[in-house]
């Protein structure tokens, strides 16, 4: 294949593929910088540009194989760009709802925490109580414990008479 042939069947491609003729220059020239790009270079000024940018100004000077070549890296990076766009939206999404199912955990667990809190109290004042309760009872049998021990003195001493005992052990 000779290389006017070559060259044809690049343009046929160009155009196929593309829509362009590869001698026309179908971009323009410009200055294009996307925020949060990574692939900064330099173009033939030393001027500072995206990778996209350097490919589509060297369009204009180049053959149509060059421009067939930065076509397909264009349209490559265009197909990834939408991709990673497709995935961060599904991340985000999927982020969301993880979010709203930690919040909905969250608002269970506190009414957990509340109700526990209460039954605990609950507990504490019955234990209190009970507390307060024994601490009565041994107090009322000390002071039992002292009255029947007076009154046997009492009645060994023939001060007293009587027929009744206690015994609550």
């Amino acid at each position: 294949m000779s290389s006017s042939q070559f060259q044809n069947s690049i343009d046929e491609l160009s155009k196929e593929n593309f829509g362009f003729n590869g001698n026309e220059a179908f971009y323009e020239t410009k200055q294009i910088a996307f925020q949060g790009d990574s692939s900064w270079a330099f173009n033939t000024n030393g001027e500072p540009c995206s990778e996209m940018t350097t490919c589509m100004s060297a369009l204009s000077h180049s053959t149509s194989f060059e421009t067939a070549e930065c076509g397909l890296r264009e349209v490559k990076r265009a197909k990834r760009v939408e991709r990673n766009r497709q995935s961060a939206a599904a991340s985000r999404e999927r982020k969301k709802r993880y979010i709203e199912q930690l919040e909905r955990r969250v608002s269970i667990l506190s009414a957990d925490n509340v109700r526990l809190q209460m039954e605990l109290w609950k507990q504490l004042a019955v234990k209190h109580e009970n507390r307060m309760l024994t601490e009565e009872n041994s107090r009322l049998r000390e002071e039992l414990h002292f009255h029947q021990s007076l009154l046997s003195v009492k009645e060994r001493e023939g001060l007293i008479s009587t027929s009744i005992t206690f015994d609550f052990n």
